[in-house]
């Protein structure tokens, strides 16, 4: 193999090696940022389930509106 060919099937390798971490990484990335989101719609769920009838007309919301929320994926 002549030195130009190696040097170049070595920085193929490498390139590979960036992708599949970086794939990696992306992946992590985005199952942490789900989880985040998951987390807060939980809870924001959780407190909107708690709001009295009076308090949901103040803020223009209906019982409507809050079974439709509260039955979402919590992804969504």
């Amino acid at each position: 193999m002549t030195p130009l060919a190696a040097t170049q099937n070595n920085v193929c390798l490498d390139q590979v090696k960036e992708i599949k971490v970086n794939g990696l990484d992306n992946l992590v990335n985005r199952l942490l940022k789900l989880a985040k989101k998951v987390n807060h719609n939980w809870a924001t769920r959780r407190q909107l389930a708690l709001l009295s009838s009076s308090a949901l007309k103040d803020i223009g919301l209906t019982q409507a509106d809050v079974y439709e929320e509260l039955n979402k994926s919590l992804w969504k």
